[in-house]
């Protein structure tokens, strides 16, 4: 079977957890609406969850890059409004801008919204990002093409790993835009905000807000 292929291959040291890895599997495959593809897990160990992006986190103070840039899209497709990050954080500690922990928003957009989130990888090696790429290929092609029939179904390709499956998806409701951490590798302020201007954007996260089943 390919799975036990795919765990002969990682070997014993991978995040997330192994109880983990399937953890989105839960979901039964009707009540999908939304796909949003990331890279592959937080490799620090006890970092990742099973859920592209999310994080066990009980505030926003200090995520990492991804979640600032879709918290301030959260923000900007709400209150139409583009402010970074560190003015996202003030206005939710004045209670002007409510937004759910990043520990409970991929859960509720997963339970209510019919988000799920996949990452091209499902394992990494512990410390080494995107170490496990080619051995979990075959096995995201293989749900893409699961999903991809569903023409309700809307899709979200953020960064190139997301975008380089594109062609396996046979869909026009694809958002594509760069990847949420990308505003962090550029040095010159004025293009980071510009890029994550474009991500708010791009995004397709306000189709997400404004869903209701």
């Amino acid at each position: 079977m390919l799975i036990d292929l795919i765990f002969s291959q990682i070997g014993e040291d991978y995040t997330p957890s192994k109880s983990n890895i399937f953890i989105i599997f839960q979901k039964p495959k009707e009540l999908i609406k939304f796909v949003i593809i990331g890279q592959d897990p937080y490799p620090q160990k006890g970092e990742a969850t099973g859920r592209s992006f999310e994080r066990e986190l009980l505030i926003w103070d200090n995520v990492n890059e991804s979640l600032q840039a879709i918290l301030c899209s959260i923000h900007f497709n709400t209150h139409k409004e583009f402010i970074d990050f560190q003015d996202v954080l003030v206005k939710i500690s004045k209670s002007d801008f409510l937004v759910l922990p990043p520990n409970v928003l991929f859960k509720n957009w997963e339970s209510v919204k019919g988000v799920f989130l996949l990452n091209t990888s499902l394992t990494t090696k512990t410390g080494n990002k995107n170490a496990h790429r080619d051995i979990w290929m075959p096995f995201t092609k293989k749900i893409i093409a699961e999903l991809t029939n569903h023409s309700e179904i809307t899709w979200f390709l953020w960064g190139n790993e997301a975008q380089n499956l594109e062609p396996y998806i046979n869909s026009n409701n694809i958002f594509k835009s760069t990847h949420p951490a990308y505003f962090s590798y550029i040095t010159n302020s004025d293009s980071s905000k510009k890029v994550l201007n474009e991500f708010c954007n791009k995004s397709g996260i306000n189709k997400i807000l404004n869903f209701n089943n």
